[in-house]
């Protein structure tokens, strides 16, 4: 008996399409803080944006592009940022 592949959870997104979010996401202007000296890796966006406003934009762009929409944005815009 072979093993059963591994199944995608409903929630979880294919590793393309957390590429392509990881892009979009990362194509918004950030910024360095001079507060965080100790991770600085760490960017911030600008105090314009938050995450619904990046979600929007991102949902939009989805809708022009007529791409499949994914639920786990706001998980990997929090892991980004």
């Amino acid at each position: 008996m072979s093993p059963t592949p591994p199944r995608e959870a409903d929630n979880e997104m294919s590793s393309e399409s957390m590429g392509e979010t990881k892009e979009h996401v990362k194509s918004f202007p950030a910024f360095k803080s001079h507060y965080s000296i100790q991770r600085t890796q760490i960017k911030f966006l600008p105090s314009t944006f938050n995450i619904n406003r990046v979600y929007d934009v991102y949902v939009e762009t989805l809708r022009t592009t007529r791409k499949e929409f994914k639920s786990l944005i706001r998980k990997v815009i929090k892991k980004i940022f």
